[in-house]
């Protein structure tokens, strides 16, 4: 029944459950048999909740983790542990930290997810994950994710953009719309399991590869990219007339130079443009719609160069502003916590590809934050530090979850559009600390991130 299903959903896909009740036994608890492509999607926040027949006593088992001051708030565990599997909404958000909110609202004090004491918690409450090749053939086994992806050396397969691997879908140096349709999932046999995979195109810099993916988001972000390529490749001549016409060229490419970047700066704007011209069309799927595609964006063209040339010599003039300002300060020993942090601010924001990678939307804010980060300088120049220092503290609880979630996201080829939004609203935080004379575009606090940043949890 519900409470011990038979199949176990994992979004795309769904698994084979098995149950067995003598705790102590190797496959005691909860069993899943997945194919080796499905281990890179699974989600251990998800497994975590097991299923809903297990849940109170898993509950009342974490409870008894706690030490002995949480738990007595606590007592008894199990009309504890009752009380809180009704107050949840079984398998959303993370399984841990949405358990300890929970139980913080009941016991009246916080109680962190680093209160728990997970080794002490019976094997039979953590999912065990049996993993088979094409023929049935066990391949590995265990309860803890990160040690089977590590065993099956999935981590480092993975790394190309989550692809599957499928020689129909497999194709490099594609410089035109030649490969027929570009579907939005196909399914690919893995033995007794149908997978579904999402073909998408790969943006290889002056090519583009045919690749699928594991998650229709991956794809259709790389699939705009590929498709911005392609655009690029036909329009090749067009792009590269535009981006020497721009107002102040000569001055953007000489302040550019100091960027640590491969590709050059020409070659991005082009992308930029290319980007900005197909901004409003709709990701095609053949090469009909890639032709109406190109079509519709040669005519955006003229606009997407105006709105560069209105955005990248402030980009570059405020950028060698700040270089220049940020160089008289190297070596201050006193001010070197402050520097780091706008160097690696300054990464980011410029990393390789930032024109065409950055949303538009908060391109045009880059030489406003630039700005920022020249006001800070002048402060720090004239005694600010000790509130340099506190604003920074302020600011370091954001940036270090942001980059936390980020990193663990680029590692799962995933992406979130809200993290996103968290990223670049950290952004106008800073001008609100360093720079407040400046304005932002959006009301931003604290407190408006802390409520964002839940929003993500």
């Amino acid at each position: 029944g519900p409470e011990f299903p038979a199949r176990y959903d994992l979004g795309d896909l769904s698994a084979q459950a098995e149950y067995r009740f003598q705790p102590g036994e190797t496959a005691a608890g909860l069993t899943l048999t997945i194919p080796r492509e499905a281990v890179s999607r699974l989600d251990a926040d998800r497994l975590d909740w097991l299923v809903p027949g297990m849940l109170e006593e898993k509950i009342t088992a974490l409870i008894r983790t706690l030490p002995k001051s949480i738990r007595r708030s606590l007592v008894p565990a199990p009309d504890t542990a009752r009380q809180a599997a009704g107050m949840l909404h079984f398998g959303q958000g993370p399984f841990l930290q949405t358990v300890a909110q929970t139980l913080s609202r009941l016991a009246e004090e916080p109680i962190g997810v680093e209160a728990f004491e997970l080794d002490k918690l019976p094997a039979h409450l953590r999912f065990n994950v049996r993993v088979i090749d094409a023929n049935g053939k066990l391949l590995a086994r265990g309860r803890d994710l990160n040690s089977l992806r590590a065993e099956l050396h999935i981590e480092a397969e993975q790394s190309d953009e989550g692809v599957i691997a499928d020689a129909r879908w497999e194709r490099d140096e594609i410089v035109a719309w030649d490969f027929g349709e570009l579907p939005q999932r196909v399914p690919v046999k893995r033995g007794a399991f149908a997978l579904p995979a999402f073909p998408t195109l790969i943006d290889r810099g002056r090519s583009v590869s045919l690749r699928l993916v594991d998650s229709l988001s991956l794809a259709e972000r790389r699939a705009r990219a590929g498709v911005r390529r392609l655009f690029a490749i036909a329009e090749h001549r067009e792009l590269r007339a535009h981006v020497v016409w721009l107002p102040r060229w000569d001055e953007m490419q000489r302040f550019a130079m100091t960027l640590p970047h491969q590709r050059t700066l020409a070659e991005q704007v082009m992308d930029l443009l290319a980007d900005l011209a197909l901004r409003q069309v709709p990701l095609p799927r053949d090469a009909d719609q890639f032709a109406a595609a190109c079509k519709q964006a040669r005519k955006q063209l003229s606009y997407a160069v105006q709105e560069a040339a209105g955005v990248l010599p402030k980009i570059f003039e405020s950028y060698q502003a700040v270089r220049l300002a940020l160089d008289e300060l190297r070596g201050v020993e006193k001010l070197k916590s402050a520097t780091d942090d706008i160097e690696r601010q300054l990464g980011e924001l410029l990393a390789e590809g930032f024109l065409a990678e950055t949303p538009w939307q908060w391109l045009v804010h880059v030489p406003r934050y630039l700005q920022a980060i020249l006001i800070r300088i002048d402060r720090l120049r004239s005694g600010g530090q000790a509130r340099d220092a506190q604003a920074l503290a302020e600011l370091r609880v954001h940036l270090d979850r942001f980059r936390q979630r980020a990193q663990e996201l680029a590692t799962q080829n995933e992406d979130d559009p809200a993290l996103d939004e968290y990223r670049w609203l950290i952004e106008e935080y800073r001008v609100s600390l360093f720079a407040q004379q400046l304005g932002t575009s959006t009301k931003v606090s604290s407190q408006r991130l802390e409520k964002h940043w839940r929003t993500l949890a």
